[in-house]
């Protein structure tokens, strides 16, 4: 683990091969690239599969789960299948989703020989996203710089159910909610690198998810993202990608209502989120068939819970470090025609 750690921050750091790297401009637009984009009448798809790990400990203070200090270990599995139309060189539609499988396990760490408190497990599709990107300026047509435009939305097509208060059982993967987001990025290419920078808008709109007991309200909130990535082209056919990220995430406000129509309102302060992540590429066919191995690590997205009623406060509170998680990836990029 530390060595894929220690692996993706030196590719960010030290990106550069022994051989000098050629900065000529150059708009070609490759599969691989972070800038990517289908010209008129392409179509251009993403097949991967993708393995996370994140790692959590947990101060309760929840008559519904005993106090004491928790371990939570959530592991997810997916496949992720994106399509985009290219109407024109500088506009494409897009459509993805995911089809998910999660577990969540929670330990009681203040007694380690205890079996697990929680073992429960999620399995589903995910709602599917639909996208738009306009390139306003392209290097195509000799500008110094590409921007882009991108808007996707996520209708609530996929209800959200959980197995609490069971302590196993499956509930679905699906969000309860509409979502959408609006960003723009810059980018430069040149023969051997490009430097890719987006920064988005991300809108949640209110979620609802049904477990055995009532129902849980999430509302509407706004989130940010800020991103960082470059490609560096060692040769026609082999290319290491490198970037950061920040995702900064807004308090979120809950209403859970139960069978008897009682309720109770309670918040969740969420951390922010920072991101190192690389990629190796293989040109398996050049510029029409890419095969890649991506890992991600988050650091942060730490949050703490709270009833809204101060004098209800030592009743519910919950206060998670820093949350640890691994993301791997396989994928296929690929130009259809």
């Amino acid at each position: 683990m530390k060595m894929l750690r220690n692996l993706s921050l030196t590719a960010i750091l030290l990106p550069l091969p022994a051989h000098s790297l050629d900065f000529t401009p150059d708009a070609t637009r490759i599969v691989s690239d972070p800038s990517y984009l289908p010209l008129q009448n392409q179509i251009y798809g993403v097949s991967q599969y993708g393995y996370g790990l994140s790692n959590s400990n947990t101060s309760y203070n929840n008559p519904l789960l005993q106090s004491g200090n928790y371990n939570t270990k959530v592991q997810t599995s997916q496949i992720h299948q994106a399509f985009s139309y290219g109407l024109t060189d500088d506009i494409s539609l897009s459509l993805s989703g995911n089809y998910e499988w999660e577990r969540d396990n929670i330990k009681n760490t203040d007694n380690p020989h205890a079996s697990s408190v929680i073992d429960r497990r999620n399995e589903g599709f995910t709602n599917p996203s639909f996208g738009a990107t306009w390139r306003v300026l392209d290097q195509l047509q000799q500008q110094a710089f590409n921007w882009d435009v991108i808007a996707s939305y996520t209708p609530n097509l996929v209800s959200s159910t959980s197995a609490y208060p069971a302590h196993s059982g499956h509930g679905s993967v699906g969000s309860g909610g509409q979502s959408g987001t609006l960003s723009t990025a810059l980018s430069h290419t040149t023969r051997d690198f490009t430097v890719y920078g987006s920064f988005g808008v991300n809108f949640i709109g209110t979620a609802n998810t049904q477990d055995q007991l009532g129902n849980t309200t999430l509302n509407s909130r706004l989130g940010y993202n800020l991103n960082l990535n470059t490609q560096t082209r060692l040769t026609d056919r082999f290319s290491v990608n490198a970037g950061l990220s920040e995702f900064f995430n807004s308090p979120q406000s809950y209403l859970y209502t139960n069978a008897n129509g009682g309720t109770t309102n309670f918040t969740r302060n969420v951390n922010n989120v920072f991101q190192l992540n690389t990629a190796l590429n293989l040109h398996v066919i050049p510029n029409r068939l890419v095969a890649s191995f991506r890992y991600a690590h988050d650091f942060g997205g730490g949050n703490s819970l709270s009833y809204a009623n101060p004098n209800q406060g030592n009743y519910f509170n919950n206060t998670t470090k820093e949350i640890d998680a691994d993301w791997y990836y396989a994928e296929f990029r690929y130009v259809l025609n």
